[in-house]
């Protein structure tokens, strides 16, 4: 799965200066991109990391912890001013880098509704609340 142009230059857009190695040759070229963000691992667990590049096809992280091969995930990624980018990831390697550094490569695997995946259910609304509820299933059954 590939981000779409809009999408793509949504997430990378916020960044100033974004910039491409003169070595890269891959089909969908990395962007050099810094950046803070939440991630959700299995069972529900929100956790921060760090972006370090980013392309149309997937996501280098620097993380704390080892992601194992095949594994899925969240990723929240800022887009300036609007609601994040919601995307299911999928952990394509991880390689130590020291002692307490994993470098994780993660493949976009699908968009998810950014409304819904990045509010909880506001107080009193049935619908919002049954939104809420569904993303959660999709969530467990996705994650677990």
């Amino acid at each position: 799965m590939s981000l779409s142009a809009e999408q793509f230059a949504s997430v990378v857009g916020s960044v100033e200066r974004p910039s491409v190695p003169h070595h890269e040759k891959r089909r969908a070229p990395r962007v050099v991109y810094r950046a803070r963000v939440q991630i959700m691992l299995g069972g529900g667990k929100q956790v921060m990391t760090t972006v370090r590049d980013i392309s149309s096809r997937g996501v280098g992280l620097m993380h704390g912890e080892p992601l194992e091969a095949g594994s899925q995930f969240v990723l929240q990624l800022p887009r300036g001013k609007q609601t994040p980018a919601a995307l299911l990831c999928t952990v394509a390697y991880c390689r130590q880098q020291h002692a307490s550094m994993f470098v994780i490569g993660a493949e976009f695997t699908c968009v998810l509704n950014c409304a819904v995946a990045a509010a909880p259910a506001a107080a009193g609304s049935a619908r919002d609340e049954a939104e809420s509820k569904e993303l959660e299933r999709i969530r467990k059954s996705i994650l677990s």
